[in-house]
């Protein structure tokens, strides 16, 4: 389900309860469902220190918790802002954000990302049913 763009919803907190609100009643019992809120480039954007090493600067302006990033300007329009300024292009989702994927920390994105938080409790609990 893609809510974006959309001047609906002011913060990923109010997609987060739409979507919530749109699924049928006791759902979560028979499957989990979660979701990137502003997508994967909110995770990128939550670890800022990666970032700015990637783009090979200590200057990087914060925008505040990526998932609650006005969705008029999500993450990914910050991530083209910050390369066109540090690297003077376009960010690429099939190449950086691929390679930055692999380099944020987890632990930190978690802190500031409460839905990826929600994503990896859910993963480490059914890991640890199966193991």
């Amino acid at each position: 389900m893609d809510l974006h763009p959309t001047t609906r919803f002011k913060t990923g907190t109010q997609k987060h309860a739409a979507i919530k609100k749109a699924l049928p009643n006791n759902v979560e019992k028979i499957w989990h469902a979660h979701w990137a809120v502003h997508d994967i480039e909110a995770w990128i954007w939550a670890d800022h220190e990666a970032l700015a090493t990637y783009l090979g600067t200590r200057n990087l302006t914060y925008y505040g918790q990526p998932e609650e990033l006005n969705s008029g300007t999500p993450p990914k329009e910050y991530l083209n802002r910050a390369f066109m300024q540090h690297k003077r292009r376009r960010y690429s989702e099939t190449i950086d954000g691929t390679v930055l994927l692999g380099r944020i920390n987890p632990m930190l994105v978690e802190q500031k990302c409460p839905h990826f938080a929600a994503l990896r409790q859910t993963l480490h609990t059914h890991i640890d049913i199966l193991s």
